[in-house]
């Protein structure tokens, strides 16, 4: 098992590379940069992000 900082790296990298790609995923459908879409799609990829740092660490 890693130790509690690399835990909190993995998950914080999740997030961010999680958020930056729902975004860009959104925007690649047709939305706009500031648009409501654009916000959720990044919420979204962020919280996928999180799950998934947590379960690779």
């Amino acid at each position: 098992m890693l130790n509690i900082m690399s835990r909190k790296t993995m998950i914080l990298i999740g997030m961010i590379a999680g958020s930056i790609i729902g975004q860009y995923f959104v925007i690649f459908l047709g939305a706009d940069t500031f648009s409501v879409a654009s916000i959720l799609g990044s919420g979204a990829g962020g919280m996928i992000g999180v799950w998934l740092g947590y379960k690779f660490s």
